[in-house]
């Protein structure tokens, strides 16, 4: 007869297991096997800059952003429109 903590014990470590499995699997779907199409490369980030990305943001904050962004410094102002966003 097991007592009930030892199979907790083993119920626990084998959900932990299936968590690190699964990040890894996704890992490698999601970054290794997806290839370089999938990730949205911005050259400036590499080049030591920051990007600051904003989704859904109404037009009456819009400029008010920019312009506590500027005052950080040079800003680059883009637009990409995702077809899952609202606009």
């Amino acid at each position: 007869m097991v007592t009930l903590w030892t199979d907790g014990i083993i119920a626990y470590e084998l959900t932990m297991l299936g968590a690190i499995l699964t990040t890894g699997v996704v890992f490698l779907l999601t970054g290794v096997l997806g290839g370089p199409d999938q990730f949205p490369c911005e050259p400036e980030v590499s080049e030591g800059k920051v990007l600051v990305g904003v989704a859904s943001v109404p037009v009456s904050l819009r400029n008010k952003i920019i312009e506590i962004l500027k005052g950080f410094g040079e800003i680059k102002q883009r637009r990409k429109r995702f077809p899952d966003l609202p606009a």
